[in-house]
């Protein structure tokens, strides 16, 4: 075993192997994952937002409860460099509406503006989730 090309070899392909390895992981801190909640006003009323993502290092997943508590997946996500973005399509009255969510993370904190648009008219407002310090689906 003295040949140093083998020995080279072995030892390249370990420090590609760690550094990928390292690359991967996905810190807690700096990552999306969790369950997220926030309260909604709207029209006197007042909604407990749920939002539960799923981030792999690469994509972005999840589901949305609000009104009846009904879980909505949530379509177009992405999530780069602190960013949060990600749409709500719900039907209502035979029609699809689609609200975009956007929000930038803060360790356990996603600060955000929601549009939609009703009748012609876009409407956008602001919301603050906090992300659950007990959540199992990270």
């Amino acid at each position: 075993m003295k040949n140093p090309a083998f020995l080279t070899t072995v030892c390249g392909l370990l420090l590609l192997a760690s550094c990928g390895g390292s690359h991967a992981s996905v810190s807690t801190d700096s990552d999306p994952n969790g369950t997220w909640k926030w309260t909604l006003k709207m029209g006197g009323r007042t909604n407990d937002i749920s939002l539960r993502l799923a981030w792999d290092g690469q994509n972005l997943s999840g589901g949305m409860t609000g009104r009846s508590n009904q879980l909505t997946p949530i379509t177009n996500a992405t999530y780069k460099n602190g960013t949060v973005s990600f749409s709500i399509i719900r039907e209502s009255f035979g029609k699809a509406h689609e609200t975009k969510y956007s929000a930038t993370l803060h360790k356990d904190i996603l600060l955000g503006k929601s549009e939609s648009t009703h009748n012609g008219e876009v409407r956008s407002r602001e919301w603050k989730a906090e992300r659950l310090k007990d959540t199992n689906n990270q």
